[in-house]
């Protein structure tokens, strides 16, 4: 079994979450709260896909770091107030905003795949664009990324539909797992590829499935670059 048969068996829970809430709700009620009707798991599959080709493309004829490759947050809009850094290369990161300056810098220790992971763990991110900053000598970055934090509205209206989706999924005993591959699922139907990376990488304990999932998402993002002789 592989991420694409565990994807298969979220969507079926997101299906049965959004006919809760059509039925528990008022029809205009439940317009507005029902998550859109769920991609097949093909079409997931290929949005990340298709995602990841189209990184690659934005960044071709552009100065590269050798092995630098940020899988999220990147240069996008992004929903999660307390993001998750995931990258290969270079290990010494910043994260600053227009407004508040600096707001911490960090020297990470890679994992597995030499892919580093360090979560924002202070004050949940407030709307507005954030400079993910990458270090070789600090204090003076070389190479930096940009991403989005949306506007407090879209954001309010997400977390409702979270909520009432996760609410549906833990009446129908799903285990953690499930749930967060239920909301990657939702956020790719919201094309906002970086959270729904972020739920593939935050689960505790992932099973072998996951592990080897989060590996291929891995080589589809970050591919090795292969040199002539």
């Amino acid at each position: 079994m592989n991420l694409h048969k565990l994807l298969r068996t979220c969507l079926n829970l997101v299906g049965i979450a959004a006919v809760s809430i059509s039925t528990l709700s008022t029809a205009a009620t439940a317009q507005s709260l029902q998550p859109p009707v769920p991609l097949a798991r093909q079409q997931i599959w290929s949005f990340l896909r298709r995602e990841a080709e189209d990184r690659r493309e934005s960044r071709n004829g552009g100065p590269r770091i050798p092995g630098q490759c940020e899988l999220t947050p990147r240069d996008q809009l992004v929903w999660n107030r307390t993001p998750l850094f995931i990258w290969q290369g270079l290990n010494r990161v910043g994260l600053s905003s227009p407004n508040q300056g600096i707001l911490w810098q960090e020297t990470a220790t890679a994992g597995e795949e030499q892919v580093y992971r360090v979560a924002h763990s202070g004050a949940p991110l407030e709307a507005g664009t954030y400079d993910w900053q990458f270090f070789m000598i600090a204090p003076t970055h070389v190479y930096a990324t940009s991403f989005e934090i949306m506007d407090d509205e879209a954001y309010e209206r997400i977390a409702a539909e979270l909520e009432t989706l996760q609410a549906d999924l833990e009446a129908e005993r799903a285990d953690a797992e499930t749930i967060a591959l239920a909301r990657a699922a939702y956020f790719t139907q919201q094309e906002l590829a970086s959270d729904a990376l972020q739920e593939l990488f935050s689960v505790s304990n992932p099973s072998e499935e996951m592990r080897e999932g989060q590996a291929e998402l891995i080589q589809i993002f970050c591919p090795q670059e292969k040199t002539g002789k």
